[in-house]
């Protein structure tokens, strides 16, 4: 009986370290929580881009050619979001313009904001990035 109280508390000591040591690995790799829950924000000076839309993706984003160089944007958000503000996702050809910021921990741009034609719609929070639609 001994022996089995002795195992099972070696065993319940071993998997205690492992948790801690695969949790310390795990900060280690993401020191700032990035893309975490409310860890996310914006990083340094919104950036606005007008060109053509190149490339549409269903919630991904947008190639947009400035007509000097071609742009990747990020972030358009689900289509109900698109339809609760009554308004319609951006066709290959159009002509838009994206405010875009930076998110913490990556080298991707995402829109803040997009104007087509004279309607604008805004998808994300200027200060933490956050998506409106959430």
């Amino acid at each position: 009986m001994k022996k089995g109280i002795v195992i099972s508390l070696q065993v319940v000591v071993i998997l205690l370290l492992s948790v801690s040591v695969l949790g310390s690995e795990m900060r280690a790799v993401n020191p700032t929580n990035c893309l975490q829950g409310t860890g996310t924000t914006c990083v340094g000076p919104a950036e606005t881009i007008t060109g053509m839309v190149v490339s549409a993706g269903m919630g991904s984003g947008l190639v947009l050619n400035t007509g000097t160089t071609e742009e990747v944007v990020y972030g358009l958000g689900p289509q109900g979001y698109w339809e609760a503000n009554d308004v319609d996702r951006p066709d290959v050809g159009e002509i838009v313009t994206v405010l875009v910021s930076h998110i913490k921990c990556t080298d991707k741009r995402v829109i803040i904001e997009i104007t087509i034609g004279d309607i604008i719609l805004e998808l994300r929070d200027p200060l933490t990035c956050f998506p409106l639609w959430r």
